[in-house]
């Protein structure tokens, strides 16, 4: 029996919230992007964040990563806060 989970926005619309076994496609999806070299999604306080590590060179924003995972998932596997940490090379 699969469970339903939703997020109240504002009292006047519900935005269903995925279970937390679809945190692994989000993931999936961010590490399949060019440039991102570490992806981490997690629930908290009923919105899914997200955690990227991407290369020096790649040109990912937090609003580029919204619009790819709301064209490629949906809007219910959309993480709603994204952080993004540049991974830089170690000095010689």
């Amino acid at each position: 029996m699969a469970l339903q989970f939703t997020l109240l926005v504002n009292q006047t619309a519900a935005i269903p919230v995925p279970p937390r076994a679809e945190l692994r496609r989000i993931e999936a999806f961010l590490l399949s992007q060019p440039g991102v070299l570490h992806a981490a999604a997690w629930f908290d306080q009923d919105k899914v964040r997200a955690r990227v590590t991407i290369s020096d060179d790649s040109l990912w924003t937090p609003s580029t990563l919204r619009i790819a995972c709301f064209e490629h998932l949906g809007a219910n596997h959309t993480p709603s806060e994204f952080t993004i940490l540049n991974a830089r090379p170690l000095a010689a």
